[in-house]
Parts: C-alpha cells; sequence; structure tokens
C-alpha cells in the first residue's frame, strides 16, 4: 500500500501528471480529494470504496474559519451639468499674468527636481 500522507504536495502532482490526470491547486482543502484519485488511479481503491466510507464524490473541502464580507459599494454621484461651470468663482477663470505663469512654472519644475533628487538618493546611482 502507498503511503500518499507521506507524499509532499509536489510529488502528488507529479504522480497524478505522470498517470495523465491534471489536477488543479493541491492546498490543505484539496489534498483529501487528491489523494483519494491518485490511490484510485494506481487500482488500490475502488471508486466505489475509498478504503475509509467516503468516496471521492463525498470528500468536503474544510471550511473557511471566517465568513465571506460583502460590502456595497456606494455608486459615484453624477457629474454636474455643463451649465454649473459658467458659476465658476472669477479667480478661477481670470487669465494668468506672465509673471503668475513663471511662478508656477518654477513651482513645478522645482517639484520634478526634488522628485529626481529623491528618487537618486532612494535607488542609488548604478
Amino acid at each position: 500500500m502507498v503511503d500518499v500522507a507521506a507524499l509532499s504536495n509536489h510529488e502528488l502532482r507529479d504522480n497524478l501528471i505522470e498517470l495523465g490526470f491534471q489536477p488543479g491547486p493541491i492546498i490543505e482543502s484539496t489534498r483529501r480529494v487528491y489523494e483519494l484519485k491518485y490511490l484510485q488511479m494506481i487500482g488500490e481503491v475502488d471508486s466505489s470504496d475509498s478504503g475509509e466510507g467516503e468516496d471521492l464524490a463525498s470528500a468536503k473541502p474544510a471550511r473557511l474559519t471566517s465568513p465571506v464580507k460583502r460590502t456595497n459599494i456606494p455608486k459615484p454621484a453624477p457629474e454636474p451639468a455643463a451649465a454649473s461651470s459658467s458659476s465658476a468663482s472669477d479667480s478661477e477663470q481670470r487669465q494668468l499674468t506672465p509673471a503668475e505663469r513663471n511662478a508656477k512654472w518654477k513651482v513645478r519644475i522645482a517639484a520634478v527636481l526634488a522628485l529626481a533628487i529623491i528618487m537618486y538618493f532612494y535607488f542609488g546611482s548604478n
């Protein structure tokens, strides 16, 4: 009699593949099913008798330790209509002066340079 319990999951999987059976993942909850299938394929167990009064169809996987939690994801709020965009404040609608545009670009460039320096020291120079 083959000691299937002594086989590792990888060895059990390899043995089943050699016999022409393509098993799924062998984990704690599926191992018993594949052990029985292996014993059936090598002829040590009849398909109607698993040796322990349990056939392959009645082998049950382990129970989950915690129930699956379901959450309701809220739907996003609809975007406001295009007409409401005309009520934006005057500060958002006014044109920037060249000095303000330059100041914004300077801030953006400084942020990019700071990020580049941080990445240089974090990832190192190779």
